[in-house]
């Protein structure tokens, strides 16, 4: 049996089992210090309740100078669903509008997934971004009248229009 301490390939030997070694070490250290960190850190998870407080956020748009006005703010109604009711005249010019909180709050700010901007159709629900980055939406009255903005809470939240 030969022997590995004395044999003119020692260094050679000892210099592969501490090049194996010190790797394996560094390794063992670095999985270590990996273990404690938490998957939700890098992945985070997806609620499905919508926790806005549409209670505090109003349609602004063209038709009020963007402003946050008493008479356009969210109220809930029977079914959980929050509306508005405005005014508008059938010109044939669409109508710029938004959901915001007074102040513009990036999560309470609510329009279209494209920042140029969405068409919306009292035929067809449309769902909302609520971020700073959401583009106006935009509606064409068909008719003179009052109508009914209905914000739908959920990730994402949906938007409707009725014709009071």
């Amino acid at each position: 049996m030969p022997d590995i301490f004395h044999s003119s390939e020692q260094p050679q030997r000892s210099l592969t089992y501490k090049g194996l070694v010190l790797p394996l070490v560094l390794l063992s250290m670095l999985s270590g210090c990996a273990s404690t960190a938490k998957l939700r850190d890098y992945i985070p998870l997806v609620e499905s309740s919508d926790k806005r407080a549409y209670n505090t956020m109003y349609i602004r748009g063209i038709f009020n100078w963007w402003e946050a006005e008493a008479p356009y703010l969210l109220q809930k109604n029977e079914a959980g669903d929050y509306f508005a009711e405005v005014s508008l005249i059938a010109d044939g010019q669409p109508y710029d509008f938004k959901f915001a909180d007074s102040v513009y709050t990036p999560d309470l700010t609510c329009g279209a997934f494209n920042p140029a901007g969405q068409m919306a159709h009292p035929d067809k629900k449309i769902e909302l971004l609520c971020a700073a980055t959401a583009g106006n939406l935009k509606f064409t009255p068909a008719e003179t009248g009052t109508y009914r903005f209905v914000v739908k809470p959920g990730n994402p939240a949906e938007l409707s229009i009725q014709l009071k």
